[in-house]
């Protein structure tokens, strides 16, 4: 749960919805309310980490006019070239 051989603790009184912890707990599988809070945050961070990365990889795409590894790539255009595929046929 805690990364690298020094990690820092306190402790704080915090008013938390007993159902929404009930329910992060029993979602999650942790067994403690202190497990339940630290999965949250982290869930919290992960999510907002994965966001940005995304928004930047879409700045990204934009400033090269499409496809990030293909610029001028067309999908659709190699999507009609395929020929069509016949299942279940001899």
């Amino acid at each position: 749960m805690h990364e690298g051989p020094y990690f820092s603790c306190m402790k704080i009184t915090m008013n938390i919805d007993d159902g929404l912890l009930g329910r992060v707990m029993a979602l999650s599988g942790v067994k403690t309310k202190t497990a339940a809070v630290d999965y949250a945050l982290r869930e919290v961070e992960r999510r907002e980490v994965r966001l940005k990365l995304l928004q930047e990889g879409m700045e990204i795409e934009k400033r090269l006019g499409g496809s990030v590894f293909f610029p001028g790539y067309d999908v659709m255009a190699a999507r009609i070239a395929e020929k069509e595929a016949r299942y279940g046929a001899d």
